[in-house]
């Protein structure tokens, strides 16, 4: 009973999405301009540490409640197996599997980008500059609210779902096209 237990196991795991296979973590990948990606990384780090965060964490964060596994790379180079990818500016978007969902923050309407933001002193320019020392550059306010956006879809599905189920989570925040 047990071998055949194991093997439907394997079978099921082996049927879903990768992310669902990994419901603990998944992986991102931010597309950011060489000379933006350190700041860019602050910025995600703000964002995922704001909701989930726990001491002795192994990964960058939790988006979603779930580990994100970060690698930033600049546009045009190979990108390394992700789940979600993210362009920071306005360059051309990467082909990418289809299996891989690309945020692009900049398609946020303005009532939700004010909405992710804030404004004041609990905004996020104010909680980057009281972390980091200086006030956040454009590429660091789109990773914020891309990494918001991501934690949003994550917690609709509790994990990494497929491509269509991640847009249609965020679908109310985007700006009509």
């Amino acid at each position: 009973m047990k071998p055949l237990i194991a093997l439907l196991t394997i079978a099921l795991l082996s049927a879903l999405p990768a992310g669902a296979a990994r419901a603990h973590e998944f992986r991102i990948v931010l597309l950011v301009p060489s000379a933006a990606q350190a700041e860019a990384r602050n910025a995600f780090l703000l964002a995922s540490s704001e909701r989930d965060s726990h001491p002795d964490e192994t990964s960058e964060g939790h988006l979603g409640g779930v580990d994100s596994q970060l690698e930033i790379v600049a546009p045009g180079a190979r990108l390394p197996p992700t789940d979600i990818a993210v362009m920071a500016g306005r360059s051309r978007p990467p082909a990418l599997p289809g299996s891989v969902w690309l945020v692009l923050p900049d398609l946020v309407s303005q009532a939700a980008r004010t909405r992710i933001l804030g404004a004041g002193p609990g905004g996020f320019s104010a909680r980057f500059k009281a972390r980091y020392g200086t006030a956040p550059g454009p590429d660091a306010t789109r990773i914020y609210i891309a990494a918001r956006l991501v934690d949003i879809a994550v917690r609709a599905h509790d994990g990494v779902a497929s491509r269509p189920e991640m847009e249609a989570a965020i679908l109310p925040w985007l700006a009509p096209q």
